[in-house]
């Protein structure tokens, strides 16, 4: 309500209201054989597996096998577990303890070979042709020929002329040839012609484009398929192709022909020729005063041959051996580098093996060169029922052949079942140059010009690679036609110093090529230990006349880019293998990162468990697991605790370049979990709306709503009893409304099938209906006007306004005079006028005690008030409002 003061001749006054061992077997027992079991291969490293299922397809140079879990139906311990060829039973390698009964490889495995793919049938080849030109005075035929491989990519311009005569074709027999770049004038004949030329219509050719090949197939076995782009080495079957009917040409026209290059990612190809034009042309000759033009038709069709590596199937085979009741020490090897030098010193390396119980008493071991102590070591903490490393170096001053003794238990601090065993002597030839210059076949050094005529083109196909990316050569050998044939020829590449010798291999027609690679030649990196830089590759080839010839060499260049690994981390349940991060109490999960790297080095992995959560940091104590922490995945742990739990993995790669995944897995209990949503219109006697709908059950189950809702004492006025709502108070969802303003305690409680219960806590806090704000604009003071019957006018506009978003709904207004003049109103006023019933433009008079009031309504919440005395008048604003908001209940 908004009171004013109005004066006829004076002021008017206003009032307002208100977050390690591997166990091998010992040699002084029997070792028991369990049955073999098979190792897997990973998911995406075998492009196919063969019909008979002993052999698979890959395009990896190297891979690393799954994890195997040994069955061990002994109660004996494991002691040595073998990666095998399962189809020869070779032993590739033996297998590394992770933990438990799970073993893995200890190191990728390299390609036993290649399988042999290509297209079954013919491809057919873009539609293309050859034009033979005569220039205008009918004496010079001639063609022109893009050699990018041998010329830089120039294009060379042959021409032909036989006895400065006149042929309306090429002619077939001996002429003269000129071979000059393009644009070349007609050489004067025939001093400017430098060569002869057997057949004068034969052409140098070629066909280049985008191979319409996706799919390739096992040649000895057409039912397998593969893509393209999975191959590992392509090239034309330069013995079968066919040129299609559409022309004259056929294959018998065809010689010389070689694959330039297939670049498999994009299919893009070349391949070399010379063609015999020796049939009519397939188009009528085209004569013009600028000479005669002949066109004959090439349309190919050809098939493609490569290979992909092959990986054999695999077994691991495991031994126990049953533990002795002494502690008994042998040494299972002693081993040194495959060549020792006079003067330098030498690295050798030995196993200690325990086959009987583990003592935890200090012994020494000693070692001896030729007789003379040169090292002892103790072995403080002991040592189990397991085999352990040891090496040292040494220096022999002079070559001979030399021995090197280990003596285990050499202080005799150990009670062993049996001594016999202790001792192990070794003999090694000591050189004096390990480096000495390899002698070829025939006398000749390996990379000298050995004597030979025979030449040919070495091609290496790609002049750049990336680190661990394959690389392929091939040579194309000529004659020399000096009457010796070539009998075995070998690929030599080299690096400074380093270098790599291929097998010597048969020469089969007059093509040889081979793959380079990682992992080959026995080597855990490149053949040779070649590093990043430049390779020279060199082809030597040994004749039936006993000489050697070299072709090459020819460089290429390996880039290694630091790679940046990275590392995703999750937590998997181990029943459904799907990727969690909350679970309930009790479930089985299992870790394991997603780890690659933009160059494909090889990535460490370092587990770190400390990250606040001591469950976590307990595992892998209480799990046993060995230390250091660098397993590919941690499985059957149970989520026992909850909370939430981080784990992190550090992975880093070859270039010392790491990167670190965290995961955290949040354990639930198995009660249902209770959550309470407050909506509607927080004020006194409106509709408050709670929502249990969020609520939930971890084991899927239905649920049942129990709410409470009271009056929190001294923090409202209210009671119990002034609460409303809808009985009973169940369900999802709930309304209720209360006349008093403060904060009151809502509880719900959710229950599940099995009775289980979870509940949740919110307070409410209840705001006051906020009355509206008033305000009275006019003029407040007004002079009696002789020609308005002597009477003042006071024109005023009545505002109100809700700040709590409620309606206005009543707006009255009162007036009153004061007749005294003494400031206190205390005359009777007019009654309150309610301005809905005042119609626009009327006059209504009111009295206020003796003083008559003509009012008017003017206008939207507009009044105007006549007064006839002078004299202080006051007003009086009242305005009502609606709730702007429900207030009625509907759950």
């Amino acid at each position: 309500m908004v009171k004013k003061l109005l004066y006829i001749t004076i002021a008017l006054s206003l009032f307002l209201t208100d977050f390690l061992f591997v166990l091998q077997p010992s040699e002084a027992q029997a070792a028991e054989m369990l049955a073999p079991q098979a190792v897997t291969y990973q998911d995406g490293d075998m492009l196919f597996t063969m019909t008979d299922g002993n052999s698979y397809g890959s395009k990896q140079q190297s891979v690393t096998p799954n994890e195997v879990t040994v069955i061990n139906p002994t109660s004996d311990p494991i002691t040595k577990v073998e990666l095998r060829d399962a189809n020869t039973h070779t032993v590739l390698q033996e297998m590394v303890h992770v933990s438990g009964n799970q073993y893995k490889a200890a190191a990728p495995i390299s390609q036993q070979g290649q399988i042999i793919v290509g297209t079954p049938t013919y491809v057919s080849l873009d539609a293309g042709s050859f034009q033979w030109f005569r220039d205008p005075n009918k004496k010079v035929w001639m063609f022109d020929y893009d050699d990018p491989a041998a010329e830089g990519g120039l294009t060379h311009r042959f021409y032909r002329n036989k006895d400065n005569a006149i042929y309306d074709a090429p002619p077939p027999n001996s002429c003269l040839q000129h071979k000059g770049g393009m644009p070349y004038g007609l050489p004067a004949y025939p001093s400017g012609y430098e060569s002869t030329v057997t057949f004068c219509d034969s052409a140098y050719d070629y066909r280049e484009g985008i191979l319409p090949v996706a799919e390739l197939s096992v040649l000895s076995n057409t039912s397998i398929k593969m893509n393209t782009s999975d191959a590992v080495h392509l090239e034309f079957n330069t013995s079968d192709f066919q040129l299609d009917d559409a022309g004259t040409l056929k294959a018998a026209n065809i010689s010389g022909m070689s694959t330039d290059y297939i670049d498999i990612p994009t299919m893009a190809y070349r391949f070399s020729f010379t063609t015999l034009f020796s049939t009519n042309p397939d188009e009528p000759p085209d004569d013009s005063p600028d000479g005669r033009v002949l066109t004959w038709y090439s349309n190919w069709k050809i098939k493609l041959t490569g290979y992909v590596y092959k990986y054999p199937k695999l077994e691991a085979v495991a031994y126990t051996t049953a533990p002795t009741a002494k502690t008994d020490l042998s040494i299972p090897s002693l081993t040194g580098p495959s060549c020792i030098e006079a003067g330098t010193s030498a690295t050798f390396s030995y196993k200690i093996s325990n086959s009987g119980p583990a003592t935890s008493t200090v012994f020494k071991v000693k070692i001896s060169a030729d007789g003379t102590e040169i090292h002892t070591f103790s072995y403080q903490n002991g040592i189990g029922m397991e085999t352990v490393n040891g090496n040292f170096n040494y220096t022999f001053p002079a070559a001979g052949t030399k021995s090197i003794t280990v003596l285990a238990n050499s202080d005799n601090a150990l009670d062993e079942e049996s001594t016999t065993n202790n001792l192990k002597t070794v003999p090694f030839t000591v050189v004096a140059d390990c480096d000495p210059a390899e002698e070829e076949p025939g006398g000749c050094s390996l990379g000298a010009a050995c004597p030979g005529e025979w030449t040919g083109t070495l091609t290496v196909h790609y002049p750049t690679i990336d680190w661990k990316d394959p690389n392929d050569f091939q040579v194309t050998l000529i004659n020399p036609a000096n009457g010796c044939t070539a009998q075995k020829g070998r690929f030599l590449v080299s690096q400074g110093t380093k270098q790599y010798a291929y097998g010597w291999a048969t020469i089969v027609g007059t093509t040889d090529s081979t793959g380079f690679g990682w992992g080959m030649g026995g080597s855990s990196t490149y053949p040779a230990n070649i590093d990043a830089g430049t390779v020279t590759v060199l082809y030597t080839v040994e004749d039936s006349c006993g000489s050697i010839s070299n072709i090459g060499p020819e460089p290429f260049e390996i880039v290694k880019v630091a790679g940046a690994p990275t590392v995703i981390l999750s937590w998997y349940d181990s029943a459904t293998n799907a990727e969690v991060t909350d679970v309930i109490q009790g479930t089985n999960v299992y870790l394991k990162p997603k780890i690659t790297d933009s160059q494909n080095e090889n990535v460490t992995r370092l587990w770190n468990f400390n990250n606040g959560s001591p469950w976590a940091s307990g595992l892998p104590a209480a799990k046993a697991w060995a230390t250091p922490f660098t397993a590919a995945q941690y499985t059957n742990i149970v989520a026992s605790e909850k909370g939430s739990h981080k784990v992190c993995v550090t992975g880093t790669n070859e270039s010392l370049v790491a990167a670190t995944g965290c995961a955290t897995l949040y354990v639930i209990g198995p009660e249902p979990i209770a959550v309470i949503d407050v909506g509607g219109w927080l004020k006194e006697g409106r509709r408050i709306e709670l929502s249990g709908s969020r609520s939930s059950s971890p084991k899927g189950s239905a649920l049942s709503y129990a709410w409470t809702i009271a009056p929190i004492a001294g923090q409202t006025t209210g009671t119990q009893a002034e609460i409303q709502y809808i009985a009973p108070l169940s369900g999802v969802v709930k309304d209720f409304k209360t006349p008093k303003l403060g904060n009151y305690q809502v509880t719900l409680v959710v229950t599940d099938t099995e009775g289980l219960t979870g509940t949740a806590y919110k307070v409410v806090i209840v705001a006051p209906d906020i009355p509206p704000i008033n305000s009275i604009v006019g003029n407040n003071v007004a002079t009696r006007q002789p020609s308005d019957r002597g009477l003042g006018t006071f024109t005023l506009i009545g505002n109100a306004f809700s700040i709590d978003q409620d309606l206005i709904v009543k707006r009255h207004w009162s007036f009153s005079y004061d007749y005294n003049n003494d400031g206190i109103f205390n005359e009777p006023g007019t009654v309150e006028i309610d301005e809905d019933t005042l119609v626009m433009g009327w006059e209504y008079p009111y009295t206020s005690g003796l003083e008559t009031l003509r009012i008017f309504k003017t206008g939207v919440n507009t009044i105007q008030v006549k007064g006839e005395h002078v004299g202080k008048y006051n007003t009086t604003f009242r305005a009502t409002e609606a709730p702007g908001q429900p207030t009625n209940l509907i759950h």
